[in-house]
């Protein structure tokens, strides 16, 4: 399990969102950097959804 860092603000988040999908489907061919980069990419939606849950009980 690869540990991330998770950026402190949304645009930075949906970002490296973005990068990952992009080295996913365009860049990697071996099997475990794409396993690499869809944990991370799963951890990172994570912290988009509770950013977005988060913000939206503030209102």
């Amino acid at each position: 399990m690869v540990k991330i860092v998770i950026p402190d603000n949304k645009e930075r988040i949906q970002k490296q969102i973005e990068a990952l999908k992009y080295l996913i489907d365009e860049v990697d061919t071996d099997e475990k950097s794409k396993q690499i980069h869809q944990e991370a990419l799963q951890d990172l939606q994570k912290a988009l959804r509770n950013w977005l849950c988060k913000v939206n009980m503030k209102k």
